[in-house]
Parts: structure tokens; sequence; C-alpha cells
């Protein structure tokens, strides 16, 4: 059985993916590490913490530790799907020691619920990871170090915030959390269960 929120962790300083499939399913899940998620090609959808939506070709988001989040394409599967996804581990002994990255601690509380960005700005961070992809080695730390700088600069970013439903309404975000929900009632089961309690196991806000 694979479980419904799954816990990632890891101890690298940083690791940068590239995904090229025809379709994406990543499971609602959070991990330590902070994740820059860039769309390359194609689309689909998204729930990154209160707030649901789609993404597009050419956006970048930003997901801080622990924050809860899914990307998934049901229903675009005809369309070809690329991702750079890269993590980077804010207590990594190399990120702390860089100068040039002294101020990476503080874009977590800048955007607590995830940043996304297109345009110029996720234009140019997008070339800055590309370089990451292409770099060896030594260079490749230092084309990273560059890209995280390119992070810190934004100034266009739209954080994150919970969005009204009535504005977007998916049936694959409801069966998503709905999953959560009866999986936490499940094994919660004949035990008093506050409202508080059952906000932060299905991640959702107390009205």
């Amino acid at each position: 059985m694979i479980p419904l929120l799954i816990r990632e962790s890891g101890s690298q300083a940083w690791q940068l993916f590239w995904k090229r499939e025809p379709a994406f399913r990543f499971l609602w899940h959070c991990h330590q590490e902070c994740e820059i998620l860039v769309c390359l090609q194609g689309g689909g959808e998204c729930l990154v913490g209160d707030w649901q939506g789609e993404y597009h070709a050419g956006e970048v988001f930003f997901l801080p530790p622990m924050l809860p989040h899914s990307f998934y394409t049901l229903g675009r599967a005809s369309r070809r799907q690329e991702l750079y996804v890269m993590f980077f581990n804010l207590d990594a002994p190399l990120l702390k020691a860089l100068a040039e990255v002294a101020d990476l601690a503080a874009l977590p509380a800048r955007w607590p619920g995830g940043m996304r960005m297109s345009g110029t700005p996720a234009a140019h961070l997008i070339r800055l990871l590309g370089r990451v992809q292409q770099a060896e080695h030594l260079a490749a730390t230092a084309a990273f170090v560059e890209a995280l700088g390119g992070l810190m600069a934004v100034e266009g970013g739209t954080p994150l915030a919970r969005c009204d439903a009535t504005q977007y309404r998916s049936r694959s975000y409801n069966a998503e959390r709905m999953n959560v929900i009866g999986n936490y009632l499940l094994k919660q089961c004949g035990e008093a269960i506050t409202l508080a309690e059952f906000a932060v196991a299905a991640h959702m806000s107390v009205p």
C-alpha cells in the first residue's frame, strides 16, 4: 500500500532531476528539502498546501520544506511532459558555508505557502537551471549556486494562498483531498478528534 502522504528526506545539499514522460503523477507528499519545480513542456493540475490550480509550460514553483503538494497530468496524457525538479537542503553544511547564498534560509518565511512565477523572471531561472543540467562536477555546483542566487533575486513571484473554490473546481483535487481525509479518519476511528487536529492531518486551514 502506498501512503497517501509521503514524507521524503535526504542528506545531500542539492539534487536536480530532469523528467520527460508522457504523463506525471506525483502523489500528495512533503519533504524536508526546499523544492524548485519547473514545467518546461506540457502542463497539468497541482495542489500546493491550501492552493489549487493548474501549471503550464514556462512556469516555476518554489515549495518550502514540509509543504504538502501534488502535481499530476490527469486528462493530459497525450501531451508530452518535461520538468526540472530541484531539491536543496537548507541545513546542508555546504550551503551554509557559501556567502553567495547566505540569505537562502529566509525564502521559506518569504513564501510560506509556496510561490509561482512566469514570464521573464521564470525564463531567467530556467536558463540558470539548464546550466546546472549541462555542467559537470564542481562546475555544476557553481551553476547551482548561481541558480539559487537567481531565485533569491526574484521580485515578480506570486505567493500561493488559499483560493476561492468557486473560481476553480477540480474533481481530481477533491478526490485527492478526500483520500487523505478518509485515511486519517479510518486510523482515528473511535478516538476523539478536535477540529484543529483534523485540519493539521488534512493539511487544511481552520475556517
